[in-house]
């Protein structure tokens, strides 16, 4: 009946293939759409350069550094503009090391694909769900597209009504709500409030996300294609330019040398400033060069106007001429 499904390879001699419906059961963990063996985490999620780099522009406000080679940066918004692998990540190219910092993210999704918002370690692989247990102290982050909604480090559920109670209930993620991040690197916390369309107005979302270390960067994880994840400018970075052979500048060997004009100032400033009747025969004289300009151009108009009377003149008497005959 068009159910999806993800396929989950067993590391044994067979290499069998084994699939699996999706999304997974409710009594499943919500975690399970990130499954993999341990083995393959690790390898999925060791510190692998990025397969594309969108942050290497110099002298120019950057807000992504790294994405997946599926996905699309451009300006604040990064998107999956392809399919290719089942999670497709991307890391800000901002380092938030110290202070308190607000960051809103906004989230467009077109169906019902997992969207992970939050922070991470530089360095991490740029394929795969945050949801997984290699990850665990190394991404922070606000799961609100799933059955049970949390506030999650790595694989575990830090935050949610499953962990806390009814009162410590995520809310979901719905069409039109944007996610501000309150990130205190002092105290290495990380709260998050949520801004409903109907609502009007920000709303805290229950408990905190701690043990944040310094150097993080914005992160966020896309499943389906075309959804994508906006962030807003305190993520923003103006990455200078590295001159990686520097022109040395050549010597001169005169600069011990000092000119006595330029000890003195100007020409312009040693000459002294002119007299009153000086300034009124100036301004005089650029008026009679105006005026003499004026009466030039009015001569031209006039001599112009002559020429075309002329020859109107010659093209009537060609005329009559012409009715003559």
């Amino acid at each position: 009946g068009g159910a999806r499904l993800y396929l989950h390879r067993e590391l044994n001699a067979s290499g069998a293939t084994t699939a699996h419906p999706w999304p997974p059961p409710r009594t499943q963990r919500v975690c399970s759409e990130g499954v993999r063996a341990a083995q393959s985490a690790e390898q999925r999620h060791s510190m692998a350069p990025a397969s594309w780099n969108s942050g290497t522009e110099p002298d120019k406000p950057t807000w992504w550094k790294e994405a997946h080679s599926t996905m699309k940066v451009h300006n604040q918004m990064v998107s999956k503009a392809r399919d290719g692998t089942e999670f497709s990540c991307a890391y800000g190219a901002l380092e938030f090391a110290e202070g308190k910092h607000e960051v809103d993210f906004g989230v467009t999704r077109h169906a019902d694909g997992y969207v992970h918002i939050g922070f991470a370690v530089p360095g991490l692989s740029v394929e795969g769900t945050f949801c997984n247990k290699a990850l665990n102290d190394k991404v922070w982050y606000y799961f609100g597209t799933g059955h049970t909604c949390a506030l999650r480090n790595g694989w575990n559920d830090v935050v949610s009504k499953e962990v806390g109670g009814a009162e410590m209930k995520v809310p979901k993620l719905t069409h039109g709500d944007k996610v501000r991040a309150f990130l205190d690197m002092d105290a290495g916390e990380l709260r998050f409030a949520i801004f409903r369309l109907e609502e009007g107005s920000w709303k805290d979302m229950p408990g905190k996300l701690t043990g944040i270390p310094p150097g993080v960067v914005v992160a966020c994880c896309i499943q389906d294609r075309v959804d994508s994840v906006h962030v807003s400018d305190a993520a923003k970075v103006i990455i200078k330019a590295e001159v990686e052979h520097p022109i040395k500048k050549k010597v001169d060997k005169y600069a011990h040398i000092q000119s006595k004009l330029a000890q003195q100032g100007t020409i312009r400033s040693m000459l002294p400033a002119p007299t009153e009747e000086e300034e009124v025969k100036r301004r005089e004289a650029m008026q009679r060069d105006r005026e003499a300009k004026e009466r030039e151009r009015l001569e031209r108009a006039e001599r112009r106007m002559e020429k075309e009377k002329a020859l109107a003149d010659k093209r009537q008497q060609a005329q009559f001429r012409t009715t003559e005959q």
